[in-house]
């Protein structure tokens, strides 16, 4: 199944890597072509936790 999600926030990347995992064509859209200078504050900290848990590569 073709899935559109909205939005690059750890939500929408760790959406994408699920569905992806079990089958599903997840593509994420985002309207930024650059990162928040200091997005979401703490949450970053939790995002790369997350990405790691997810077995994401970390790209700075």
């Amino acid at each position: 199944m073709k899935i559109a999600i909205a939005g690059g926030s750890i939500a929408g990347l760790a959406a994408a890597v699920t569905l992806n995992g079990i089958g599903h064509d997840a593509v994420v859209h985002e309207c930024r072509d650059r990162p928040l200078p200091d997005p979401g504050g703490g949450l970053a900290d939790a995002g790369v936790r997350l990405a790691t848990d997810l077995g994401l590569a970390a790209h700075a």
